[in-house]
């Protein structure tokens, strides 16, 4: 079963760009480097959370303690937090989002200037015999992933249960000659 983690952080700095980014993955051949991201999320703890991606899960997403670093007898200091979340449920429903008409709800939108790579990248994927999301060797498909970790945020988040923004009345500017021009202008204590 592969499973992916992913932790990304992108501060900008007065004087420059800069983009800091603690990335591991385990998959076939990759290695880990599961230990750093442990060790980068506890020192950001409270603002950002360890992330598995796996292909079957009971539910949605679920929280898991732990105690020890992998591999080792070593024990994290105070524990971490690892948020576990299904993929396969989640491409389902990203994959669903995109079949929606754009003007329709729960549709999946973009910014205007989305790329033609970002593209690609949305649609590297496919699903196997068994059911499952599989990417090809050698095809990006960080935009695809980065989607569905979205899903996974709003869903811990409860998005879908805030309140909607009250829309706000039109206004419509009328020419200063139209102003008041229905109610007629008197002299008397009311205008004074």
């Amino acid at each position: 079963m592969e499973s992916r983690w992913r932790v990304r952080i992108r501060s900008d700095l007065a004087s420059s760009r800069a983009r800091t980014r603690a990335r591991a993955a385990s998959s076939a051949g990759v290695g880990t480097r599961t230990a750093e991201v442990y060790d980068f999320c506890r020192l950001h703890r409270g603002k950002i959370l360890p992330f598995k991606g796996e292909q079957r899960l009971a539910q949605p997403y679920a929280f898991s303690k732990i105690d020890i670093y992998p591999g080792t007898n070593r024990a994290i200091p105070g524990g971490i937090k690892l948020l576990r979340g299904n993929v396969t449920y989640y491409k389902n429903k990203l994959a669903n989002k995109l079949e929606v008409a754009p003007a329709d709800p729960g549709a999946w939108h973009y910014h205007q200037e989305v790329t033609a790579d970002w593209a690609r990248q949305m649609t590297a994927e496919y699903i196997d015999e068994q059911g499952l999301w599989q990417c090809p060797a050698g095809r990006d498909n960080h935009a695809w992933d980065v989607s569905v970790y979205s899903l996974v945020a709003a869903d811990i988040l409860g998005v879908k249960y805030w309140e909607q923004p009250a829309a706000k009345p039109e206004t419509v500017e009328l020419p200063a000659a139209a102003v008041n021009t229905w109610i007629p202008q008197r002299q008397g204590w009311l205008n004074r």
